[in-house]
């Protein structure tokens, strides 16, 4: 009995695992996000359909770096 529940369990994690490749890999919609393991980058479209709360957390950084290298205007009198 439990070689045929081994069985059928290395048969199933095979297939989930050709599946998986197959997403990673040749599925055009999911290329971006093996070209972002690979090269560290990723299209920010891509970013915020699919990572959508870690997207949000980027763009606030930004916004919050972009008004720190913003000079402060001050007004001198003479």
């Amino acid at each position: 009995m439990m070689l045929v529940v081994h069985d059928i369990s290395a048969l199933i994690i095979t297939l989930f695992f050709g599946v998986h490749i197959y997403l990673t890999v040749f599925h055009p919609s999911e290329r971006a996000s093996f070209n972002a393991m690979a090269t560290g980058y990723m299209d920010s479209e891509y970013a915020e359909h699919h990572h959508e709360i870690w997207y949000n957390e980027v763009q606030e950084q930004d916004e919050h770096n972009e008004q720190q290298l913003q000079p402060e205007s001050k007004s001198y009198t003479v």
